[in-house]
């Protein structure tokens, strides 16, 4: 049997940590570490614009050594090695001073040179590369800023893209047409990486898209000057336009580099307030964990507090200071009425979304927005009315035709854009994923139990419509459902995160939870349990076709687990006391160390620190609660 006093104790613990992290404003703000990428970039980029902080480029120096392993960077601890990653942080390293004589230095050379040098590097890494002048222009995919005349109905219009793919393709198209050249002022080069070219040419519609990339930059010389002022116009126009000014284009560090670069290239000088407003945004994404910085691709506040809402809501009072103010503050931050880029698809329809980040209104997030709108729905319905629906008139819009629900856009399933030969990542789409349609008829079922218990409509909708929009996203999960009976994990990691997202929607909007293929994601969820009670999952299982075996047991993937089964009606499973007790078990050492979410599944992985404190407070909290019922 449980120790009920011994739950207690850990919910008060964990009440105390989540509540020491909200800031006055009433908003929770946990560091997003990625990989080594991003702290090699921001070096990189002091040294292109021959703008150095040494304080700063110290302080990312000792976090790119401290995540050194076997010679070289992974994208994620315990992940293979990654080239790309490496050659970026040896070269950071080499511009903050590090000599390539030291022996650690020589085995990072070494290795990068086994695995093909700078050439067999990936696209972006390249882009870098010829704008240091260590590859020639030619040997980076053709990038032209005209890519913005496409009109919508073209297939290679960048209206086709995701919205991060957009935010970084379009300055970057700006410098690479300008030929943007870093200053490198200590002149460093990476001669010991240049090894022969790479003959090989792909076959199939990528190999006619590569093709097609060299005879574009051979008729590169002969495109208008007219023309391509005009598109350098249209492309600064849109930069300007979706300038979040102080937290940066796009709210993402590549975009807010390439912002710099363009600007830089189309004339504009580094003291012009947008470029200063750039680099502090950049400045500001700098983190630090444990007395080691390191810099976010990103920021996640609305992420962050939407999800302590669900945490505190079973740990507190519901009318408490804490959860109204992080309500409040959410309520303030949502884009009710704003037309973000998603209205060139929808035209019609109102706003009602938030963004990830503190301001970024041109692109409000699906999953934040349900995550938001489902916390305020259960905690006080009537006090944010209108904010609750505004988000399900415009979730109710975004719904993409085979009844998934994407992360910022809609129908957006050009499969093929991804084999264009600056698409190497694999991430220029934004299509409907199995864990955000979770999310969203999470909200959508609590929204309709309060409608039911009350006995109210749904104003300016009719009850028809939120049927007809849960019954189309159930069968999207049903089409979706791998034959294991798991869900796939876009945004959280992986089989477990998708799961769990599927499942407590399902739930929440009453279906059947007998039926066979549902209990087959129960069964799927009961079969990965280890030995000493918890559940974990690597972001391995993003390069594997099944899941092979299990995985180190984490705080995070055994809480969103419970969770699920909790909501699915199993509070008495043997398997929920023992995830339980898996977690009291976890007391003394209460930390993960392996990242759990991807940025993009197979190129780019994160780790959200406040996982590991609101969801088992999630966990523990609905425990308590079911336990009481």
């Amino acid at each position: 049997m449980l120790n009920l006093q011994m739950v207690d104790s850990l919910i008060e613990k964990l009440l105390e940590k989540a509540l020491s992290a909200q800031r006055s404003e009433g908003y929770l703000v946990y560091p997003l570490e990625c990989d080594s990428t991003i702290t090699s970039e921001t070096i990189l980029l002091m040294h292109a614009l021959d703008l150095r902080d040494l304080d700063l480029e110290k302080r990312l120096v000792v976090y790119l050594k401290k995540t050194l392993t076997e010679d070289g960077w992974n994208r994620y601890p315990g992940g293979p090695y990654d080239l790309s990653a490496s050659i970026k942080a040896y070269f950071a390293l080499k511009c903050a001073g590090e000599s390539q004589n030291f022996p650690y230095m020589q085995a990072v050379k070494d290795k990068i040179c086994r695995h093909g040098g700078l050439r067999a590097a990936n696209v972006f890494t390249r882009y870098t590369l010829v704008q240091f002048d260590q590859l020639e222009a030619n040997e980076a995919p053709w990038m032209p800023v005209e890519l913005i005349l496409q009109p919508r109905w073209s297939p290679f219009s960048v209206e086709k893209f995701a919205y991060w793919a957009k935010a970084v393709v379009i300055p970057l198209s700006v410098a690479l047409t300008r030929n943007f050249k870093a200053k490198n002022p200590l002149k460093i080069d990476l001669k010991e990486l240049l090894l022969p070219r790479n003959s090989s040419f792909p076959i199939g519609l990528k190999g006619l898209f590569f093709l097609l990339d060299k005879i574009g930059r051979s008729l590169d010389k002969w495109i208008p000057k007219k023309l391509r002022k005009f598109a350098e116009e249209r492309a600064l126009s849109w930069i300007l336009k979706h300038d979040n000014k102080e937290d940066g284009l796009g709210g993402i560090y590549t975009a807010m580099e390439y912002e710099i670069k363009a600007l830089l290239s189309l004339g504009y000088t580094i003291e012009d307030p947008l470029i200063q407003k750039a680099l502090k945004a950049i400045r500001l994404l700098e983190a630090k964990v444990d007395n080691v910085s390191f810099m976010q691709p990103c920021v996640s506040p609305v992420w962050d507090t939407s999800i302590a809402m669900h945490a505190l809501r079973y740990s507190m009072d519901r009318s408490s200071i804490p959860i109204q103010k992080g309500l409040d503050w959410l309520s303030s931050k949502q884009l009710i009425g704003v037309k973000g880029d998603w209205s060139l698809s929808r035209p019609y329809l109102k706003g009602g979304g938030w963004a990830f980040q503190f301001n970024n209104p041109f692109y409000p997030d699906l999953d934040d927005t349900a995550m938001c709108a489902w916390a305020m729905v259960v905690i006080d319905q009537t006090r944010y009315k209108k904010n609750i629906e505004a988000a399900l008139e415009w979730l109710l819009g975004m719904q993409s035709k085979e009844g998934g629900f994407a992360a910022f856009s809609i129908d957006q399933n050009f499969d093929y854009l991804n084999l264009i030969p600056f698409a190497d990542h694999g991430a220029l789409l934004d299509p409907p994923t199995e864990d955000v349609t979770g999310r969203v008829l999470s909200f959508f079922g609590e929204y309709q139990k309060i409608l039911m218990e009350n006995g109210k409509k749904p104003s300016s909708l009719s009850k028809c419509c939120l049927d007809k929009s849960i019954k189309k996203a159930v069968n999207y999960l049903k089409k979706t459902q791998r034959k294991d009976g798991s869900w796939w994990g876009r945004w959280g990691t992986n089989f477990l995160y998708g799961t769990f997202s599927a499942l407590t929607g399902l739930a929440l909007v009453h279906e059947d939870m007998d039926q066979d293929w549902i209990q087959r994601g129960v069964d799927y969820l009961l079969s990965r349990q280890n030995p000493d009670g918890g559940w974990g999952e690597s972001c391995n299982t993003y390069l594997e076709k099944s899941v092979s075996k299990r995985e180190e047991s984490t705080l995070f993937h055994t809480s969103i687990v419970l969770i699920s089964l909790l909501y699915c009606g199993k509070k008495r499973l043997q398997q929920v006391e023992k995830g339980i007790s898996f977690l009291l078990m976890k007391k003394e050492n209460w930390k993960d160390d392996l990242f759990n979410a991807p940025g993009f599944p197979r190129v780019f992985y994160l780790k959200y620190y406040g996982y590991e404190i609101l969801f088992p407070l999630w966990a523990l909290g609905l425990f308590k609660s079911k336990s009481a019922e």
